[in-house]
């Protein structure tokens, strides 16, 4: 099994590109991309999920393009407005394609265990959050101050 809590460093510190848009979750958002991320049409909320390398569990390429087609014809499907999304490591050694999707928290953490995902990033307008897919709750704030990550 996963071990979240080793897992949850790498998690926090993502670097999400959205359409053109860029950002370091280590960092806050400022109020400039706040307003671009208003602009994608996504509504002032919305999700992130990907459908790669379900429960930590690494998958060839080939597997995950068809867990993102997949994916993409479920929100289609659903009539839900997104937009690609992609994160990455620091480093960028490792990136894993998905998408910002204009739906409501429960319905992307509804997505995101529906694709074997440990967390989901959800941006509540101001600021993301990481949302743990089994037990949501309120969200670990990002970036994460240590205080607020319950682990010690």
């Amino acid at each position: 099994m996963l071990n979240v809590h080793a897992t949850f460093p790498q998690m926090a510190a993502t670097l999400l590109r959205i359409s053109l848009l860029e950002l370091d979750l280590r960092r806050r958002v400022s109020v400039r991309d706040g307003r671009r991320l208003r602009a994608l049409g996504l509504g002032r909320r919305f999700g992130v999920v990907t459908p790669f390398n379900p429960r930590g569990e690494v998958l060839s390429a080939a597997a995950n393009r068809r867990r993102l087609r997949a994916l993409e014809r479920v929100l289609a499907a659903a009539g839900l407005r997104f937009q690609v999304a992609d994160g990455f490591s620091l480093d960028r050694r490792h990136g894993e394609q998905g998408f910002a999707v204009a739906a409501d928290r429960r319905r992307v953490i509804a997505l995101g265990k529906r694709f074997g995902q440990l967390a989901v990033f959800w941006f509540d307008g101001s600021r993301f959050l990481l949302v743990w897919c089994d037990r949501p709750g309120r969200g670990i704030p990002l970036p994460v101050r240590r205080s607020s990550t319950g682990l010690r």
